[in-house]
């Protein structure tokens, strides 16, 4: 999450302003899977949701992260 942190303070147009602890979660689905690794950030920026939804998911895909469903943001 160091590093996703780092890199949220990166994003064009947007200024991160604070973020909280790290925090362990269960997962809401009944898939097995490990609980996850959390932390709430506040920014404020002048991007639109979708190019920051577009931020957000490049930081995601630098992790590694992998999804097997696609959401899309209109």
């Amino acid at each position: 999450l160091e590093t996703a942190l780092s890199l949220l303070k990166k994003i064009p147009q947007t200024i991160f302003d604070k973020s909280s602890s790290f925090y362990w979660s269960k997962p809401c689905d009944d898939l097995p899977h490990p609980n996850y690794l959390n932390a709430v950030c506040r920014l404020y920026t002048n991007l639109s949701a979708k190019d920051l939804f577009f931020e957000l998911r490049q930081i995601e895909y630098k992790q590694g992260r992998v999804r097997h469903h696609h959401l899309q943001v209109e």
